[in-house]
C-alpha cells in the first residue's frame, strides 16, 4: 500500500514540475524529467522498499501503469493550458537545409506504449541485475566457506 502512496507521490512531484517549467525547458530536460526520473524513482521505490526480492511482475507492471497514468494526465494538462505548444515552438528549428518540429501531441497512442514499455524495461532490468548480483553474492559466500 505504501509503494502506491509513494509511487504517485513521486510521479506527482517530478510530472509537477516538469509542467511548470515545460516552457522554458529544452528536449532533452524533457527526456529526463518524463521518462528517466520516473523510471528512476520506481526502480529505488523496489529497492528501498525491498520489495525486489519479492516483486513479481505484476508489481513492476503495476508500477509501470501507474507512471504511464500520471504521464498521460501530464499530457493532458500540457495540451489543454498550452505549455506543449511553447515548449515545442522553443524547440523546433527550422533552416534552409533542416528542419526539426516537436509534435505537439505527447498522448499519441505510441507515445503512451513507448513511455508504458520504457517504465516496465527499466524496472525489469533493475530486477534481473538484483537477481544476477544476489546468486553471485550466494556463489562467492560458498567458495569462501569451503574454504
Amino acid at each position: 500500500m505504501w509503494t502506491l502512496v509513494i509511487s504517485l507521490i513521486t510521479n506527482f512531484l517530478c510530472f509537477g514540475v516538469t509542467y511548470l517549467m515545460l516552457p522554458k525547458m529544452n528536449a532533452l530536460e524533457f527526456v529526463v524529467m518524463v521518462i528517466l526520473v520516473p523510471a528512476i524513482c520506481n526502480g529505488l521505490i523496489l529497492f528501498k522498499g525491498r520489495l525486489i526480492k519479492n516483486s513479481k511482475t505484476i508489481t513492476i507492471t503495476f508500477l509501470s501503469i501507474l507512471t504511464t497514468i500520471a504521464y498521460i494526465i501530464f499530457g493532458f494538462f500540457s495540451l489543454r493550458g498550452g505549455r506543449i505548444q511553447i515548449f515545442a515552438n522553443n524547440n523546433s528549428y527550422y533552416d534552409d537545409n533542416v528542419s526539426v518540429s516537436i509534435n505537439e501531441n505527447i498522448n499519441s497512442v505510441s507515445n503512451i506504449v513507448f513511455v508504458l514499455l520504457i517504465q516496465f524495461s527499466f524496472m525489469a532490468l533493475a530486477r534481473f541485475f538484483y537477481e544476477k548480483n544476489k546468486k553471485s553474492i550466494k556463489r562467492k559466500g560458498k567458495y569462501d566457506s569451503s574454504r
